[in-house]
C-alpha cells in the first residue's frame, strides 16, 4: 500500500512519449516530468518506464545501477542506466488492454459474425472462446486500427486453426494410416 501512495504523483508510461533528445540531461528531465524525484525505487522506475521491476533489479544485480538502499536508487544513477539502455524509454506502440466493455464487444462480434466458430469451439462454450480472444488481444501491439478490427482478425485466426481439427473429425482413416503414424 505504501508503494501506491508514493507512486500517486508519478505518471504511468505513455508509449508514444520519450525524451526530446537523447542526452543524459534530457533523460533525467523526462524522468522528472513523469514525477520522479531525487530518490526512486525499483517499482517507481518500472512504473514510469513501463518495464518490469525485475528488469530494474536485474540491472542492479549486474552492477549497472548502484542501490543506496534496498531497491532504492538515485535519480542520476537511473538516468545513466536509461541512457545506456534506451530501449526502456524509446517511443513505441502500446499493447491492447482488456476491460469489461472489451469482453462484451467480443461476445457481440462472436454472436453476430462467428456463430459457426462458437458452435465448433469445444462444446459451444462462448465464455471460453471470449477468454481465448482476450488472451490473444492483450498480446497484440496497439496500432491505428480499431480494436474491433483486431478482434475480427483474431477470430479468423482461431477459425483457421480450428478447421483442420474439424476436417479430421469427419474423415475416415484406414488402419494402415494409423499404424504408420505409430
Amino acid at each position: 500500500m505504501k508503494e501506491r501512495t508514493m507512486l500517486a504523483d508519478c505518471q504511468a508510461r505513455n508509449f508514444f512519449d520519450a525524451p526530446d533528445a537523447f542526452t543524459k540531461k534530457n533523460v533525467k528531465a523526462w524522468l522528472i516530468s513523469k514525477g520522479a524525484k531525487g530518490i526512486i525505487t525499483a517499482n517507481g522506475v518500472a512504473y514510469i518506464t513501463g518495464c518490469n521491476a525485475r528488469t530494474v533489479k536485474d540491472a542492479e544485480r549486474a552492477g549497472k545501477i548502484t542501490p543506496i538502499d534496498r531497491c532504492t536508487y538515485t535519480l542520476d544513477d537511473v538516468a545513466q542506466w536509461l541512457y545506456e539502455n534506451p530501449r526502456h524509454i524509446a517511443q513505441s506502440l502500446p499493447r491492447f488492454e482488456a476491460d469489461e466493455e472489451t469482453a462484451g464487444m467480443i461476445k457481440a462480434v462472436l454472436l453476430s459474425n462467428f456463430r459457426g466458430l462458437v458452435r465448433a469451439w469445444d462444446g459451444g462454450e462462448i465464455d471460453d472462446l471470449v477468454n481465448e480472444v482476450i488472451s490473444r488481444l492483450i498480446k497484440k501491439r496497439r496500432a491505428t486500427v480499431a480494436k474491433t478490427t483486431v478482434v475480427f482478425s483474431i477470430c479468423n485466426d482461431i477459425w483457421r486453426e480450428l478447421i483442420p481439427r474439424l476436417h479430421f473429425r469427419n474423415q475416415t482413416v484406414s488402419l494402415n494410416d494409423i499404424n504408420r503414424e505409430i
